[in-house]
């Protein structure tokens, strides 16, 4: 047996003794399990390519996941007519009158 956190290895499964939590082989955590060891779940998670998911009260709130199986997400931008006005002016090389425009009148 290899244990991913720490690093150890042992050839009979019912002798190795890791001193990091072992995750649940429900692969399903409670905020509370979450609570109380943290960094061992989360890390052991990280190790996984499984999510695990976080139920609170039965009801899933959370996914906890290794960030290699995170997609990105292709996000469509909308360029604002404010800005997209800035952008067409002609940029001044007054630094002073930028500001006093910037700053109106207080």
């Amino acid at each position: 047996m290899h244990c991913l956190l720490c690093g150890t290895v042992t050839l009979d499964s019912q002798l190795a003794m890791c001193l990091y939590y072992t995750m649940p082989t429900t692969t399903v955590i409670t905020i509370k399990q979450l609570h109380d060891d943290t960094g061992p779940l989360v890390r052991q998670a990280g190790a996984s390519r499984r999510p695990v998911p976080v139920t609170d009260r039965g009801q899933e709130v959370a996914v906890i996941t290794n960030r290699s199986q995170l997609r990105p997400v292709a996000r469509k931008r909308t360029i604002l007519p404010e800005y997209a006005a800035m952008m067409a002016e002609a940029p001044s090389n007054d630094i002073q009158t930028a500001l006093d425009e910037d700053r109106g009148t207080r």
